[in-house]
This record gives C-alpha cells, sequence and structure tokens, in this order.
C-alpha cells in the first residue's frame, strides 16, 4: 500500500503544469481566473478519487482495516467474530436461619445495592434458586443490568432483596466480567485484530497461543496468560492460566467459563487449571516539564498514565505477570500527550518507586495504580 499520497495543493499544481505543457497560451492562473478555478476543482476531485482509493485499498487488509471493514476481512478469513459489551456476573446464596419451608427465589427478581463510590446497582437472579425443606442454603447466580465494568464491585455489595423472615441473601463473591469493550462500545480495532492473530497461531490445540485464544474468547475476560512453571511432575503436573476482566481481576463464574472453554484447546493428556488474576497495587511520582503555554495540568498527566496502566481510553492495561517498565510508561505518557511528536512534551522522568522495573509479586498479579489515580502524582513544570 502507498503511504505517501499527493496532497491538494500538489494536485493543483500537476494539473497547472500538465495544461501549460499542453497550451503554452495559458497563461493566467491568478485568484478568480477561469484556469485558476478549473485547476481547484479538478485537483478537488482528484483528491477525493485518491482518498476513495485508498479507503477501499486499506480495506482489503486486516493490518490496515477498521471498523465494519475489519469485522469483515476477519470473518471472511474464518476468523471470531466481534466480542460485544458484557454484563457483570456473581455467585450469589439464599440461606436459611430459621425454618419456613421451602422457597423459591424465581429468575427475574432484581437485587440491589450500593457500590463503594455510591452508585446504586441493580441485579437479576439467571435462574430459579429453589432451597428444599431439608437444605439450609441454595446457591445460583445473578448479572448486573448494564454492561461495563461498572458492574465488577466488591462481594456483599448487592443483597437487597425482598424474602420472608428467616431467611437471608448474599453475594459470595466479586462481581466479575463485567466489560463495555475497547474503547466504550464494543471490542475496539486493536484487540480484535490482535485476538484474530492469536487464533491464527492457535489453530494447533495444546500451544500457548490456543489456550490463551480461548480464553480470551469467553465474554468478560480481557486478559489470558499461560504459565507452564507448573507443567512437571514435580511441580504439580498441569499448565496454569491466569485470566481477568477490564479490571484485571476475575470470579468462580468466569473461571468455570474459562477451563470449559480451555478444555476445547488443550492436547490430549495436558491438565489446564484457571485462576483470577489480582490487581497489585502500586504508587508513582514523576516529574514532567512542558512547554510554558502548554494547556496540560497534573490532571491530564495522571489520567494519560493511569489509562496506560490500568487500561481505558481504547487502550489494554499490563497484562498478569507483566512487568512494568520506567520506558514503557514515559513512551506511553508522551504518546498520549503528544502523539505527533510535536514538542508538547518535554521531559518525563520516574522519581518513585526508584526501580526502573517492578516485576507482580506472583504470575496472577496485574500491575494497576489506584482506579482515580489517587497513588499517582505528577510534578508538573512548565518553560
Amino acid at each position: 500500500m502507498p503511504t505517501n499520497t499527493p496532497t491538494f495543493d500538489a494536485l493543483r499544481t500537476l494539473y497547472r503544469t500538465e495544461a501549460v505543457n499542453a497550451d503554452g497560451r495559458l497563461t493566467d492562473w491568478s485568484a478568480g481566473s477561469v484556469n485558476n478555478a478549473h485547476a481547484t476543482a479538478g485537483a478537488a476531485l482528484a483528491n477525493e478519487v485518491v482518498g476513495v482509493a485508498l479507503a477501499k485499498g486499506e480495506e482489503s487488509f486486516v493490518t490496515l482495516a477498521r471498523g465494519t471493514a475489519l469485522d469483515a476481512r476477519i470473518v471472511d478469513f474464518g476468523g471470531p467474530v466481534r466480542k460485544t459489551p458484557n454484563a457483570a456476573v456473581a455467585a450469589c446464596t439464599v440461606t436459611r436461619g430459621a425454618y419456613v419451608g421451602a422457597y423459591t427465589l424465581v429468575a427475574g427478581t432484581e437485587v440491589t445495592g450500593t457500590a463503594p463510590d455510591g452508585r446504586v446497582l441493580s441485579f437479576t437472579i439467571d435462574a430459579d434458586i429453589v432451597l428444599g425443606a431439608p437444605a439450609s442454603e441454595a446457591s445460583g447466580t445473578m448479572t448486573c443490568s448494564f454492561t461495563g465494568p461498572d458492574g465488577n464491585v466488591p462481594a456483599g455489595t448487592v443483597e437487597t432483596v425482598t424474602l420472608p423472615d428467616g431467611l437471608t441473601f448474599s453475594q459470595d463473591e466479586r462481581a466479575a466480567g463485567g466489560d463495555d469493550g475497547e474503547p466504550y462500545t464494543e471490542e475496539g480495532d486493536e484487540a480484535y485484530r490482535q485476538r484474530f492473530y492469536l487464533e491464527i497461531a492457535a489453530r494447533e490445540k495444546g500451544t500457548v497461543e490456543a489456550l490463551e485464544a480461548a480464553a480470551l474468547s469467553v465474554p468478560g475476560i480481557r486478559y489470558a496468560t499461560v504459565d507452564e512453571s507448573t507443567s512437571g511432575c514435580s511441580d504439580g503436573g498441569y499448565v496454569s492460566i491466569y485470566v481477568g476482566d477490564p479490571d484485571a481481576e476475575a470470579n468462580n463464574t468466569l473461571l468455570e467459563a474459562v477451563e470449559a472453554a480451555v478444555d476445547l484447546a488443550r492436547a490430549a493428556g495436558i491438565e489446564v487449571r484457571a485462576f483470577a488474576s489480582q490487581r497489585q497495587e502500586e504508587a508513582f511520582e514523576f516529574i514532567i516539564f512542558l512547554p510554558a503555554d502548554s494547556p496540560y495540568t497534573e490532571t491530564d498527566c495522571v489520567n494519560a498514565f493511569v489509562a496506560w496502566i490500568n487500561g481505558g481510553n481504547g487502550r489494554l492495561g499490563l497484562s498478569p505477570n507483566e512487568p512494568y517498565t520506567s520506558s514503557k510508561a514515559i513512551a506511553a505518557i508522551h504518546r498520549a500527550l503528544d502523539p505527533l511528536d510535536e514538542g508538547k512534551v518535554i521531559l518525563v522522568k520516574q522519581t518513585f518507586p526508584l526501580a526502573d522495573s517492578i516485576v507482580p509479586t506472583n504470575p496472577y498479579n496485574a500491575i494497576r495504580t489506584a482506579d482515580d489515580g489517587s497513588d499517582v502524582y505528577f510534578d508538573v513544570r512548565y518553560g
């Protein structure tokens, strides 16, 4: 594909050159002249044709296509369909404290609660939870009423539901799997493209790529990292896969779905166990030098860094077991604030931690900051 296409001005100059070569009597090219008007109109039309041709050419390649054109190319090649937004799911339990007879909490019942940040949440029971006469408790699952990571809340958050006296309701695990895609409505082009490449490499069962692709096919799973260090007989005799939703966490409901998907991708005789990723929150401090007339504030700098490390604004955060390096962070800050390298950022320096690299303390950890960036500080200096 050509990367250098003629500009509008270049096309107009070309028109004039060709016209003069054809008839030297065409000498008036001043503004408002007939010659200049024809050159401008011809250049405008040619510019549109070049743009359409370039766009059509890009749509023919997986590496260049975007939006619906990318969907068409990937599906044409037998790849996966794009993932859509997903709602958070959590396990729940109805417990009998005093005998009240058999009871059924019917599917579709609304359960509410208040998130740590004050948001009111609503979940619905997925299937009838039947508490038989002899049993002391019965379990099921419930799904958030909206899609996206805002539904990924701690255990014990969503527990308000009307029950007969003697029965209690509990949210037993963190709600997980809520994903609004990338950036906000569906799986973004780059994540979708990379998942397709991964599936192409995963056509042979039992490979690391096959296991990762299977895990990433599960709605709500954004991260998947395979660890073969436990595959030896003396180490356990199984392969570990660490998975996480957009918050780099998971719950038993998601893990069961991942293990079911991975079971179809593993080679005969290989046991694969799925484990939930965990956030490993770290604090960071930077000095950033900006031009005197820069419009950027400390908040802008913090948001750029948090979006890179936590995931957001169309970006994926660091994967489980992926080391943090200051050089990558600094490069990400430059890209976010000065994408065209126009001198909008002079210098970025990390002052804390002093180490240039942070390795997760466990293979299932994902390096993160606080969600609101409260543990990130930028000393912004202008001039």
